[in-house]
């Protein structure tokens, strides 16, 4: 019972409802805007959608491309631990 009387648990809990509330809020008026640009034919929707597109496949390049950094026989770090180990 001690914790429901403690200052700190609950200025936690104010701060972790305002932040959820909040929070919640804006993304549900983000995805309410994003739906009237796209239901609304709006010049602009094939580049609004690039764009909400390009972090879902920049990630995985990237990732790729770094994977494939790594296993480069000529200066990746894994064919040189390879060749450390095994000659």
């Amino acid at each position: 019972m001690e914790l429901f009387t403690d200052e700190m648990f609950k200025n936690t809990i104010v701060v972790t409802v305002s932040f959820t509330l909040i929070s919640v809020a804006l993304e549900f008026l983000v995805g309410l805007g994003l739906a009237l640009i796209f239901t609304l034919n709006v010049k602009a929707e094939r580049l609004i959608i690039s764009l909400l597109i390009a972090p879902m496949v920049v990630a995985p390049v990237a990732a790729g491309l770094l994977w494939g950094s790594m296993y480069n026989a000529e200066f990746g770090i894994i064919s040189y631990f390879l060749d450390r180990l095994f000659g």
